[in-house]
């Protein structure tokens, strides 16, 4: 798979972060202004981790017998796997973007 389709990722709800955010922001909450950033990577990082426990819980469960729908297992991993994929790509982005600001401050 070359190409990650956010589509497929339903655990991670982007909009809920961000409405979350906005409305915090138009309350005039200081927190979010400090903080909004790391919050929304927290809760990222939070939700693939969740996707990752859940789809060794019903891989260990397929193994002990637990559950006998092998689509199910597979469903649960493949999500887990695109979500931590996506994860990864922002990361990168991030990289990629620290790397540029760093290099337009420090006359490099």
């Amino acid at each position: 798979m070359s190409q990650i389709d956010p589509a497929n990722v339903s655990k991670i709800d982007i909009s809920k972060i961000y409405e979350s955010q906005k409305k915090n922001m138009l309350e005039g909450t200081q927190e979010t202004n400090s903080s909004g950033f790391k919050e929304i990577l927290s809760g990222f990082m939070s939700d693939v981790n969740e996707l990752q426990n859940k789809a060794d819980d019903k891989i260990e469960k397929l193994a002990t017998g637990e559950i006998k729908d092998i689509h199910e297992v597979m469903l649960a991993a493949t999500e887990a796997d695109t979500s931590f994929k996506i994860m990864m790509e922002i990361r990168s982005k991030l990289m990629s973007a620290y790397k540029e600001i760093s290099k337009m401050g420090g006359g490099q």
